[in-house]
């Protein structure tokens, strides 16, 4: 009897010790998972300076047909700047993003556009630019550094988002202002510290899904004469 109620000490000990443990556990998987979102951001934000670097431009949102339709996104064409060569060797830009003859890319999972938050579809990605009239990653468009009136570290080039709201890799369509604004009206997020946003400076920052809707579209101005309310 004496040894069962000393099992069962241990048992109780050994139970709250797995309580105490499974958050912590559960924080370091988020904080590292958080990291990986960090890094691949920094990774595409060295890409699209070294983009520039070379065109004297950064890429448009997406490149169109002679009819304006479009045709491929910024992630695309920044694949040689990923190590990507030869898979971006391998696509017709000639022809739109999902042309039977740019199948095999589309179908290829690139690692830095995957999100690293879960097992979603490997060919989808989290991290979308934001894309209207005024934003650094304009449609078809290039916009240069000295464009940025409002200070590179003051515009918001990339935004990761939600796993509801992801998109191919390979698909000319990324954030606008309902994303903003689905955002400003989020109840939560995947991490407690916020949605992981790429600068044009080439900073990553966690950005508040609760910060207002006026803010973010602040930040993604790059001549709004505006200090994003605050930010």
């Amino acid at each position: 009897m004496k040894r069962l109620k000393i099992v069962g000490v241990i048992l109780l000990v050994l139970s709250g010790l797995a309580a105490m443990l499974i958050p912590a556990v559960q924080a370091a998987r988020q904080a590292a998972r958080q990291s990986q979102s960090h890094c691949r951001l920094k990774q595409l934000g060295l890409a699209l300076h070294n983009y520039q670097g070379t065109y004297g431009v950064f890429p448009p949102a997406y490149t169109v047909d002679a009819e304006g339709k479009p045709l491929h996104s910024w992630r695309t064409l920044i694949l040689p700047y990923l190590d990507e060569q030869k898979l971006y060797d391998s696509i017709d830009l000639a022809k739109p993003w999902n042309d039977p003859a740019n199948e095999p890319a589309r179908k290829t999972a690139v690692r830095v556009y995957q999100s690293p938050w879960g097992a979603e579809d490997s060919t989808r990605t989290p991290f979308l630019a934001m894309v209207t009239p005024e934003s650094a990653l304009r449609p078809v468009q290039s916009c240069k550094l000295v464009d940025l009136t409002d200070g590179a570290s003051m515009t918001l080039m990339l935004i990761e988002v939600p796993s509801d709201q992801m998109g191919d890799w390979m698909s000319p369509v990324d954030a606008d202002d309902e994303t903003l604004r689905q955002l400003a009206s989020a109840t939560k997020s995947r991490s407690a510290k916020g949605a992981a946003i790429l600068l044009a400076d080439g900073s990553v920052r966690n950005l508040d899904y609760k910060t207002p809707f006026d803010q973010l579209r602040a930040l993604v101005t790059v001549d709004g004469h505006d200090a994003a309310g605050g930010f």
